[in-house]
């Protein structure tokens, strides 16, 4: 997955967030597992970079336990 420089230039991100946030572009809406298996990363690394994507109000959370979305 290539990161687009536009992210990290725009936001204020590292480039494991930035990875994430090209996961979501384009309107998709994804587990933290969709994620995880996308950008390659486990799943508990996959949970952190979210927590600290949504701390910065970079993401969106749709709906909440097992059925929780991500979105940007």
């Amino acid at each position: 997955m290539e990161i687009l420089p536009v992210i990290t230039d725009q936001y204020h991100v590292t480039n494991d967030e930035a990875k994430i946030m090209s996961a979501l572009e384009n309107g998709e809406q994804l587990s933290s597992s969709e994620i995880a298996k996308v950008i390659g990363y486990t799943k508990s690394k996959t949970l952190r970079l979210i927590d600290r994507l949504k701390e910065k109000d970079y993401i969106k959370v749709i709906g909440n336990g097992r059925g929780t979305k991500y979105s940007l």
